[in-house]
């Protein structure tokens, strides 16, 4: 995947950016959902409550930036998909924060 799918050239904020993650996540997940004939509930994990927040709700009037993302992602996923995840427990972060080998092994 191309950088630019996740992150605009801009600068913009760490919500925003989880947004377009969250984005991305929906899209691939319809796609594999679709290709490999899965019809089984999924999960998808958030570790910003924000972020969380714009998905759980109606696309945000006067932010076009959250309002056509979340809007995408309304029509990819289920909004009761989402839940949050305490960022410490998040296997996504760990790669992030430098952890010694075994503390990710266990």
């Amino acid at each position: 995947m191309a950088s630019t799918r996740v992150a605009p050239v801009q600068t913009i904020s760490l919500p925003k950016l989880e947004l377009c993650g969250a984005l991305l996540l929906a899209e691939l997940l319809h796609t594999f959902k679709k290709s490999l004939n899965i019809t089984h509930d999924t999960y998808l994990w958030c570790d910003l409550t924000i972020t969380l927040s714009w998905i759980n709700n109606p696309p945000v009037k006067g932010n076009q930036f959250v309002q056509h993302r979340v809007g995408k992602i309304h029509t990819l996923t289920l909004k009761e998909s989402w839940h949050h995840i305490p960022g410490k427990l998040n296997p996504a972060e760990w790669a992030t924060r430098g952890l010694p080998l075994p503390e990710t092994t266990s």
